[in-house]
């Protein structure tokens, strides 16, 4: 559809078509959605519903969220996969899309790490809902063995050691 579009106006000109459409698309869905979420407190879908309609409420804050979150899970995975191959193979043997383009080794890589991503994420989330119920004993345990630990210095602590100056100290003579 676009063959031949820089070679007539250039990347400059691809650059510059790049930056307006993303204000304007920033000005026309956030900004307006944004003032009306904030001077209301209603929630995204409230102020999606009033600003793209009764469907469009929940259809068009969903879709741009979703695409935000395959934007960030692709990045990732890009860049995991990158760091796994030049952990395996070197840094000076591993396949780099941004010099030779996307290898097999590097394509099927990124697909397993992807998969093996998403399939953390989804135990995860099962995992830590399991843990929650039982999550606020984790800080008391740690709170109550830092009591303990502590204890036995309470009977050495002197005010004056911790209030007085030492002439030799890196932060006086700062």
């Amino acid at each position: 559809m676009a063959s031949g579009t820089l070679s007539v106006g250039g990347i400059g000109a691809a650059v510059i078509g790049l930056i307006a459409g993303a204000l304007i698309a920033f000005f026309l869905f956030y900004m307006g959605a944004r003032h009306v979420g904030m001077k209301t407190g209603y929630p995204l879908y409230i102020v999606g519903t009033s600003t793209f309609g009764d469907k469009g409420g929940y259809f068009l804050p969903g879709l741009f969220m979703g695409a935000l979150q395959v934007g960030w899970y692709s990045v990732g995975t890009y860049f995991a996969t990158k760091f796994v191959l030049n952990f395996i193979m070197g840094p000076a043997n591993a396949p780099d899309p941004a010099v030779g383009g996307f290898s097999i080794v590097f394509t099927i890589t990124g697909i397993i790490w992807g998969y093996l991503f998403a399939y953390v994420g989804v135990k995860g989330i099962d995992y830590v809902a399991k843990i929650s119920t039982y999550l606020p004993i984790v800080p008391f345990l740690m709170l109550l063995y830092a009591v303990i630990a502590g204890s036995g210095g309470l009977s050495s602590f002197d005010v004056k050691t911790i209030t007085s100056v030492d002439p030799n100290s890196v932060s006086a003579r700062l």
